[in-house]
């Protein structure tokens, strides 16, 4: 095996893959915050709807909202394999007097928040991009 094959077959390594996934979901909501700030031009909404389409048609934008579609579901798939794999290999729980003076709180819950975060996604794509492509203006679903 080669030496990428191995970090990324190791636990560190799926951690770090882990790591620059969520780091491009994380770049990719602060793009999407600045492509939202077109709402604010008081412009009955020109300015958001020319941004809409143009994040529609643009071939580079569609080639890396696939590239985002496939960091959601593997860093998804990632996230709950190394949760199985941690179970296998320790199946007895740390004893933990209290577990808040070694981590905090999101830490500790990353599963929930996960889950939490995917329901909302679900949602935001149904009620926005779905609304999109086959609803309404881009402003006019916005803002309502």
């Amino acid at each position: 095996m080669s030496w990428f094959t191995n970090a990324i077959s190791s636990s560190l390594g799926r951690k770090l893959l882990m790591a620059l996934t969520g780091l491009f979901l994380i770049v990719f909501l602060v793009v999407h915050l600045i492509g939202n700030f077109q709402l604010l031009h008081h412009d009955g909404g020109q300015a958001f709807n020319t941004y809409a389409r143009f994040m529609t048609s643009n071939p580079i934008i569609k080639t890396t909202s696939y590239l985002l579609y496939a960091t959601f579901i593997i860093h998804i798939v990632w996230g709950i394999g190394l949760v199985v794999s941690n179970k296998k290999a320790r199946p007895v729980g740390y004893n933990v007097s209290k577990g808040s003076t070694n981590s905090t709180w999101s830490s500790r819950n990353m599963g929930l928040l996960g889950t939490i975060i995917f329901i909302f996604l679900v949602i935001h794509l149904k009620n926005f991009w779905y609304e999109m492509h086959w609803g309404r203006d881009p402003y006019g679903n916005v803002c309502w």
